[in-house]
């Protein structure tokens, strides 16, 4: 604007000195004729001849700023930014093609109107009293603002309005100009959905979750946080819709926002979320009901019948800690801690860090043991009750780190398991299991049984099956000399992931054992499904015997056993006492250290010797 001001006085200016200039030379010219008595002719001639010169001047400067006006004129036809101009009534004197095209109105409609014909409506009479106000003390207004256009549709605009004076400071004209900026804010809107959440539940994700930390923290307003996986997510996608899954997970929302006068979620991942809550926990006893509660809601069944497993970690601020991303990953340790020990929510603790520590240093170290062998197994034998002979052994993996020294299978199985070593390390014991067992065998003169631990992660796409199968032709051996066990509690979770491939091995003759029976609660039902021939009865149930247990519990769970048609085999045993009580009691056959401790190859072939 100040350019185009600039430029119209500039001409106006030429204009009056071109006219100024003539008129005094006019004055100078009539004296001149009087004083030298010019002829009336010969006057007037000149005269018209100054006064054409003058008109012709006046012309070209006149024409210049016509053509510089067209040329601002066509600057704003071609300009994708909105110009209006209002006169000092604010009537509408000019609106470019951008405005009339946006808007859907004609020059006719507008001229002569004002700028209300655009009023939306969204914003208040307070707004438009601040924009004129600015407008009145500064001279013009900057902002963003609803319009409507004629056929009904909203759009939102960056507007410039700047006021147009003459010297004395008199209003002579509005000029506003604005950019249609709806589409860019949907984009950003677009972007921030794209950015800060799930796109499939729409919740929002870890950045998000992280934003809203931050500000509770910036505002000293006291959380608690939990970080809960499904467990038997796979399990549950196979067998319910989409549908179901995302109707259970918004009861579970209803549920939860009943019992929690405020909360926030998060969506980490397809099967990972992270809950913020504010309950007056002021205790560690008060914390740990609130976080037992909201697991229990979680786990709690569903209309759908769909029923949620869970595993979490907990923690509150500002006790344990004061930045989002300390806390965040405070809570990913303790989540990680409460997966690794079958917990279903752990609550922080500070020495959690140094348990994660050892953790890293042992997944680092068993990656060094694969590659250099540090690996062997170890065979416990299995004695069978009814002759008290050796018929077969398990096979017990052993690590002796070279930086560690000797590490146990409790601590460093769901390390490898975790992080995706457990596979390799479980082909090297079925390798070396059933090529033992060649020698095994031939010293017993009779097959032995073998039997090799297997991890539910093993199964699928793993290949368990088929290498199982494999060695047991390369090696030359019966499959029914061979059995797998699984862990209960590992196969009540995840019950439709291995049953298919257990279905498979059990019919190409391989015995399968539920290890550690009794500590999964399976249901009868679940076990009279299961792909199971055998009975593995946890140690706990025999402790003690007799001076602490009268064995009664021990007892109705090996006539369970009996009832299923299933082989029983009862595991710990460490006294002539408990070996006599399962004799009596019809267990079929039993291992523990008072028949032997687990042993190298050379020893257990000792043992079969001496059997």
């Amino acid at each position: 604007m100040n350019t185009g001001r600039y430029f119209f006085h500039d001409r106006l200016r030429k204009i009056l000195l071109v006219l100024g200039g003539v008129f005094f030379v006019l004055l100078a010219l009539e004296y001149l004729y009087a004083r030298f008595k010019v002829p009336e002719f010969h006057s007037t001639l000149v005269t018209f001849v100054i006064f054409l010169g003058a008109l012709v001047l006046v012309w070209r400067i006149t024409k210049e700023a016509y053509n510089m006006f067209r040329i601002a004129e066509r600057i704003s036809d071609m300009s994708d930014d909105g110009v209006v101009v209002t006169d000092r009534q604010n009537k509408i004197v000019y609106a470019n093609p951008s405005v009339l095209n946006t808007y859907g109105y004609s020059m006719e409609e507008l001229r002569g109107r004002t700028p209300n014909v655009f009023k939306s409506g969204v914003h208040d009479d307070a707004f438009y009293r601040e924009m004129w106000r600015s407008i009145h003390d500064k001279g013009a207004w900057s902002g963003e603002i609803w319009d409507v256009k004629k056929n009904g549709d909203h759009l939102l605009k960056t507007l410039h309005i700047d006021t147009i004076k003459d010297k004395k400071g008199n209003t002579l004209y509005h000029l506003a100009v604005h950019s249609d900026i709806t589409e860019m804010k949907a984009l950003e809107a677009e972007r921030d959905l794209l950015a800060n959440y799930d796109q499939e539940t729409k919740l929002p994700n870890k950045r998000y979750l992280l934003r809203r930390m931050k500000a509770l923290i910036a505002e000293e307003i006291p959380f608690q946080m939990v970080l809960m996986k499904v467990r038997n997510s796979v399990y549950l996608n196979d067998r319910y819709t989409k549908e179901e899954y995302t109707e259970s997970f918004n009861e579970l929302r209803k549920r939860l926002n009943a019992d929690n006068d405020e909360i926030f979620y998060a969506q980490i991942d397809t099967e990972f979320f992270a809950f913020l809550t504010h309950k007056n926990v002021e205790t560690q006893d008060d914390f740990d009901h609130h976080v037992r509660s909201f697991v229990d809601l979680c786990e709690k069944p569903f209309s759908s019948g769909m029923r949620f497993k869970i595993t979490a970690g907990a923690l509150r601020f500002p006790k344990d800690g004061h930045g989002a991303e300390d806390l965040y990953n405070k809570a990913m340790v303790t989540f990680e801690i409460s997966a690794a020990e079958q917990e279903r929510y752990l609550l922080y603790k500070h020495d959690y860090h140094k348990t994660l520590s050892r953790e890293h240093v042992l997944r680092d170290a068993l990656y060094e043991a694969l590659k250099n062998n540090e690996f062997s197994v170890r065979y416990q034998p299995i004695v069978e009750l009814a002759s008290d002979k050796i018929v077969g052994c398990e096979a017990l993996l052993r690590w002796k780190s070279a930086t560690l020294g000797e590490v146990s299978p409790e601590e460093f199985l769901p390390v490898a398991d975790k992080y995706g070593y457990v596979h390799e390390i479980g082909t090297f014991v079925i390798e070396q299991s059933l090529q033992d067992k060649q020698t095994f065998d031939k010293e017993s003169q009779t097959p032995l049984y073998m039997s090799v631990n297997a991890s539910v992660s093993q199964f699928g796409e793993q290949g368990l099956k088929s290498s199982l199968l494999k060695a047991i032709e390369t090696y030359n051996h019966r499959a029914q000399d061979v059995c797998v066990e699984i862990t209960e509690s590992r196969f009540v979770e995840d019950y439709d992931v291995l049953n298919k491939d257990l279905r498979d091995l059990r019919r190409a003759g391989v015995h399968v054992s539920i290890d550690d029976f009794g500590t999964g609660y399976s249901s009868l039902k679940r076990l009279q499904e299961m792909e199971v021939d055998t009975l593995k009865i946890d140690q706990s149930f025999l402790k003690g015997y007799p001076e602490k247990n009268d064995g009664d519990l021990l007892k109705a769970m090996v006539q369970i056993g009996k009832s299923f048609a299933f082989r029983v085999v009862v595991e710990g045993v460490e006294t002539k006492a408990q070996h006599e009580f399962l004799v009596q009691n019809g267990c079929d056959r039993a291992q523990g250290y008072y028949y032997a401790k687990p042993l190298l190859k050379e020893t257990f072939l000792e043992q079969i010797k001496n059997s």
